[in-house]
């Protein structure tokens, strides 16, 4: 297990503005949704996906290397290599700030590959067909959450986590390649400030800073043809919660996982929770291809036993058979 270098609220307010300045200031990023607005964002899921998540009122965060679409972390980390070399062209940085660089390359790539770092996926859009039929089965439901914060489910302790990503909150997805470009080209100009500006912090620290706001962009990095799906996501930094780390049978073997619930406070720096809460659900809507009287009866039913009696059904109305 890699040794964890923030350790205390200080370091941690210097990670969170580290990251904010590699990623959510960023003039060529859209901004999160938030949860001070009445944003819904959509989880597409089977029966089996609907059931397990409202009467678990727990997510899942799945290893990065084994999402639905293998070759997303290829594409973002192969922008990330091609950019940096066109920086380092560019603006001729000294041996110091190149090695920096390269270094915090070679420890993001290990970090994605290594099933290090989890992500759980949604959309803003609520009725897509494309998403119907990739993810849920061509007639499965979307269930509205509301994106509140997110935690970590386990008995481990509220680990102030190692990279920044972890401190994680819900980020849109970008698909303009000129935009990628230029937001990856501002990340690099700005990681070897990082070194200089969060010394005192120690050299894991800052690396970890740079590290982590490379890995949060490169998730968030997809190819154009996935433009349709609007999608959001929650990334989190696993590495130091091997005790937290779950798995499932999938298409690709097994597949390792967190399950992400409710948190029980407003804060960002809790990463962890014993237990789950009821999830911000605030909606579920019934795929396409349904007979949608009975489905609806079936998930209201669902709803009511779990919790969430106040969210609404609505229907699909994509012409699917």
């Amino acid at each position: 297990m890699p040794e964890s270098p923030v350790q205390n609220s200080e370091s941690t307010e210097a990670c969170n503005s580290a990251w904010d300045s590699l990623y959510s200031a960023s003039l060529y990023l859209p901004a999160a949704p938030s949860a001070d607005n009445d944003a819904v964002l959509w989880h597409y899921t089977d029966t089996v996906g609907l059931v397990g998540i409202l009467q678990s009122n727990r997510l899942w965060a799945t290893a990065a290397p084994m999402l639905n679409d293998t070759s997303e972390l290829a594409y973002g980390l192969s922008l990330a290599e091609e950019t940096l070399s066109d920086v380092l062209k560019s603006d001729h940085p000294s041996q110091g700030e190149i090695n920096f660089l390269d270094a915090t390359l070679r420890r993001a790539v290990t970090a994605l590959k290594g099933n290090g770092v989890y992500v759980f996926c949604a959309s803003e859009a609520p009725d897509d067909l494309a998403q119907w039929r990739g993810y849920a089965g061509g007639s499965g439901y979307s269930i509205g959450l509301h994106p509140t914060q997110l935690a970590v489910i386990s008995n481990l302790p509220n680990l102030l986590l190692q990279m920044q990503a972890a401190l994680p909150s819900w980020r849109r997805v970008l698909y303009d390649v000129t935009a990628q470009r230029k937001l990856l080209e501002q990340s690099w100009r700005a990681i070897p400030g990082l070194r200089e500006k969060y010394s005192s912090l120690g050299k894991h620290t800052h690396q970890a800073i740079a590290e982590g706001g490379l890995v949060g962009v490169v998730t968030c990095l997809k190819n154009p043809g996935f433009r349709s799906e609007r999608e959001v996501r929650f990334v989190v930094d696993g590495r130091n919660l091997s005790g937290a780390t779950k798995f499932r049978a999938g298409a690709v073997g097994v597949i390792p996982y967190l399950e992400l619930g409710a948190g029980t406070t407003s804060s960002r720096f809790t990463l962890v929770v014993p237990d789950a809460i009821p999830l911000p659900a605030v909606e579920v809507m019934v795929g396409p291809g349904h007979d949608q009287d009975t489905a609806e009866r079936g998930v209201r039913t669902l709803l009511d036993s779990a919790g969430h009696a106040e969210a609404k059904i609505t229907r699909s109305e994509v012409p699917y058979r």
